[in-house]
């Protein structure tokens, strides 16, 4: 641990007040002694004091004293609490991807649907990483490559309360539970196996993923709002409602023929297109809306 004067920095346990400038001559630093036992006071209110670093294999290259807590097994707690109160306060936090304990926790996925080509939606997912956003697709690409349990349609068979962890290319090991994941997943999961080729795409046909989206993280919807208002109707709307036979319409149709003209004026309710087809004597013969 050390005290950063304008630069210079000197070890905690340190008195000396001259230190060698880099232009070879000595720099003298004023210290300030209240300011750095307020500071040392900081760390003891998180359990963290002096150990001998010959008590401890592997960090002979430490000074001679080092900060560290009594019981080991309390390291992931003061990572995941105590140090973002710390750098709250304005500690400077460096730890190294071999630190086992090096682990940030995701709470949230981040995600923006734009649209694109006519007809389109490119999705995008990320989460925040310190003040930087890193894209998730090549994480889960990997994920899934490690555990296909993902893909295989069977994402009940995976616990909520199961760790997920994943690497950034910088090394930084995130984790996140498996119910955070397992909503996205199950909307997108047929658009996965084109993970590799970039950036997921969504037909505005499939309007109603969109929102169900929302429901899964933080979303952002960038385009057409018509598209999404088209979502939300669908899915807060009663659904397909049988319809009155128009009165000129001199027959009796049977079930199925009720419920595809049911369909029909659904489709064209939602300003939607689609085509009926009725099966006669092995030919088809359709009828457009």
């Amino acid at each position: 641990m050390v005290f950063d004067y304008s630069g210079t920095k000197i070890d905690a346990e340190s008195r000396e007040m001259l230190f060698p400038s880099e232009e070879g001559g000595m720099l003298q630093v004023k210290r300030s002694s209240d300011l750095e036992a307020r500071r040392l006071l900081e760390l003891r209110k998180t359990e963290l004091q002096k150990i001998p670093a010959d008590n401890v294999q592997g960090l002979h290259q430490f000074p001679d004293t080092i900060f560290g807590l009594k019981e080991p097994d309390k390291w992931s707690a003061f990572v995941k609490e105590s140090l973002p109160t710390l750098q709250k306060k304005g500690w400077g936090i460096a730890m190294t991807p071999e630190f086992r304990f090096n682990v940030i926790e995701i709470d949230a996925i981040e995600g923006t649907a734009r649209r694109s080509d006519e007809g389109w939606f490119d999705l995008e997912m990320g989460v925040m990483v310190g003040n930087r956003v890193v894209r998730l697709e090549p994480l889960l690409a990997d994920l899934f490559r490690r555990n296909p349990r993902w893909l295989s349609g069977k994402l009940e068979n995976i616990t909520n309360d199961t760790t997920i962890e994943l690497r950034t290319d910088r090394g930084e090991r995130l984790r996140l539970r498996a119910d955070r994941l397992k909503p996205v997943v199950s909307v997108l999961i047929d658009l996965f196996d084109t993970l590799g080729n970039g950036t997921l795409r969504i037909s505005e046909l499939d309007a109603g993923r969109l929102e169900a989206l929302e429901h899964t993280g933080r979303w952002q919807f960038q385009g057409d709002s018509s598209i999404r208002q088209l979502a939300q109707h669908l899915q807060n709307g009663s659904g397909l409602q049988k319809v009155s036979v128009p009165h000129r319409l001199q027959a009796e149709l049977r079930t199925y023929q009720h419920q595809g003209l049911s369909w029909m004026q659904f489709l064209r309710e939602h300003n939607l297109s689609g085509i009926l087809a009725e099966m006669i004597w092995g030919w088809a013969r359709p009828y457009r809306h």
